[in-house]
């Protein structure tokens, strides 16, 4: 139990922090500055030591991309809608060189 306590907090905290670095994201004042700062925050936080493998910063850009779009998609949707899940993620973009998701 005091493992998975452990392991919990952990979690908690990485997430905290990358849900930290996502909301600054979103007061930069221009686009390119926001998808230049989602870019890095996924980087650090989603591929940064769990690949084994070089991920083009290009892939990286569009992930980005693609949390911004569907965060500007969910802001538009009467809140009822969100709390109930009552609306459809888009098309999450995928390289197709799997290798980039190679986890030890």
């Amino acid at each position: 139990e005091m493992s998975v306590n452990k392991h919990l907090k952990q979690i908690q905290l990485y997430q905290f922090q990358f849900g930290t670095e996502l909301d600054h994201s979103l007061t930069l004042s221009s686009e390119d500055e926001i998808l230049d700062s989602m870019a890095g925050s996924i980087w650090r936080n989603v591929y940064g030591s769990k690949c084994y493998i070089e991920i083009p910063d290009e892939h990286v850009l569009e992930i980005a991309k693609y949390v911004h779009r569907e965060y500007n998609m969910i802001k538009q949707l009467p809140s009822e809608s969100v709390y109930l899940g009552e609306f459809e993620w888009g098309v999450i973009p995928w390289n197709s060189q799997k290798e980039y998701y190679k986890y030890d």
